[in-house]
């Protein structure tokens, strides 16, 4: 597998997870992209609720290159990877409601997703940040050892941990994890040593929660994010950890229904009337 990102060509980022197949070109459209090594299907549980509680939107997770022996696309650098995927969410939006989610070490990316749509007059409705604060907590991730990165990912309830995969694909998960934590902490010194040009228009959602490690001291340290966003919700779940697309899915699935409503009122978009066992 070549390493030169321009060697082969990256192909399509957004995967469809295809949780509405009545979905309209209308429709909102919400981005996801994953934490450090995550992958664009960990959000179909999530886009699966939203389907089965009604909500009319198109769910795309971010297919992130390079993951797998059998991709044979390099790794994009994040530069790269946010004008490609700026490109591919313009052409789809058109004129519908835009959410971008970043989850982890996804959520940096996600700003700058949204500051490139804001620059090509797409405009973003809303940012919705899962478990981040805007500190550099994974400082050793990029030099963490695969056993390291396994075991934190298990502890965390993770994608797996790499439970069920053999010694090459634990090896790929744990890379994936090095590179995704080296290219967010990248992304977070370019963003503080250049405040003015990541601001965004686009209103936040925080969605964490309290048992997460890394969410320690969060009242105090979720106000990191004033730097960049003109205003910002909070959603606080009681418990859930780090992967909150899969242990408390109905949760977050409930917080973007919210924004959504606040986007088209009644009568043509009727949010947060039906109970949720999993929320």
């Amino acid at each position: 597998m070549s390493n030169d990102p321009a060697a082969v060509p990256p192909g399509p980022l957004l995967v469809d997870l295809g949780n509405a197949p009545g979905a309209r070109g209308t429709d909102p459209l919400l981005v996801c992209i994953p934490f450090a090594g995550g992958e664009a299907a960990d959000y179909t549980p999530l886009a699966r609720d939203l389907d089965i509680h009604g909500v009319p939107i198109r769910v795309f997770g971010v297919a992130l290159p390079g993951r797998t022996g059998r991709d044979p696309r390099p790794p994009l650098p994040l530069d790269r990877l946010v004008r490609q995927l700026a490109d591919e969410v313009a052409e789809r939006a058109a004129d519908a409601p835009v959410l971008v989610l970043g989850h982890g070490a996804g959520a940096l990316a996600a700003l700058r997703l949204t500051r490139a749509l804001e620059a090509r007059n797409v405009p973003v409705d809303r940012l919705i940040i899962v478990a981040n604060l805007l500190r550099s907590a994974d400082q050793a991730g990029p030099t963490a050892d695969d056993a390291a990165i396994l075991g934190r990912l298990e502890a965390d309830t993770g994608p797996a941990g790499g439970a069920g995969l053999g010694p090459r694909e634990r090896a790929e998960l744990a890379e994936a994890f090095r590179y995704d934590t080296a290219q967010a902490i990248y992304a977070l010194r370019r963003a503080l040593a250049a405040v003015a040009g990541h601001r965004v228009a686009a209103p936040a959602t925080i969605v964490l929660a309290r048992d997460d490690a890394q969410m320690a001291g969060y009242p105090a340290a979720v106000g990191n994010w004033d730097l960049f966003v003109p205003q910002r919700r909070l959603v606080v779940a009681e418990h859930g950890g780090h992967y909150l697309h899969l242990t408390r899915t109905g949760l977050l699935a409930e917080a973007i229904e919210r924004d959504l409503a606040a986007l088209r009122p009644a009568p043509d978009w009727q949010f947060g009337v039906r109970p949720r066992a999993c929320a």
